[in-house]
This record gives C-alpha cells, structure tokens and sequence, in this order.
C-alpha cells in the first residue's frame, strides 16, 4: 500500500485501506490488554510504556502491514482506557484479552 502524507481519517473503521482509522476492530484488544495488565498487577506507567513500545514496533513495519499514526494513538488510548476501566486481581480481564485475541487472530485478520 502506498502511504499518503495526509491521508483522511475516519473514527471508527473495519481495517485501514482508503482510509485511516483511529480505532479498528483490533482496539478492542487494546482495550482489553490494558485492562488484563492492570488485574495482574502491572502499574499505569508501566502499561502505558510498553504498550507505546509495541505501537512504535507497528510503525516501523509498514512494509507488511498498514497501521497509521493515528490507529496508533487510538490504541495507546484505548490500552490507557483499559488499564483505567480494571481493578488489580480481576483476572476476568486476563481471560476475556485471551479469547478476544483467539478470535481475532482466528478470523485471519493481522490489523492488530
């Protein structure tokens, strides 16, 4: 895919083809990573940095698979919100980031 300079953005998409998206079905995975990291214990900041980590190793592989700046930024938030939302020892959350990652990753679709 080639990548614009300033491509559109749209809030909420399927997957990022003509458009950017700053959530996808993916954020939810996000959200829920952020919510398990807080019922095992692991601090905001802690959470914050590593999720901000995996997203800059999302922006440096474009080659295989488009993720933009801004789904980026969606998901650090959407992680953020999830490590919000949990209560540490709610391992329901562990539970549900496991199965919401089977089923994603089960569908075929790599936009994580």
């Amino acid at each position: 895919m080639d990548v614009e300079k300033d491509r559109d953005f749209v809030l909420i998409a399927l997957k990022e083809d003509e458009l950017d998206s700053v959530f996808t079905p993916w954020s939810i995975n996000h959200l829920l990573s952020g919510a398990a990291a807080k019922a095992v214990g692991m601090s905001f900041t802690a959470n914050f940095l590593l999720h901000g980590m995996y997203e800059i190793k999302d922006q440096m592989k474009i080659e295989e698979i488009y993720n933009s700046p801004i789904n980026s930024l969606g998901d650090q938030f959407a992680s953020s919100l999830g490590h919000y939302m949990a209560s540490k020892g709610q391992t329901i959350w562990v539970y549900l980031w496991i199965v919401g990652f089977a089923a994603a990753t089960a569908t075929g679709n790599v936009y994580g």
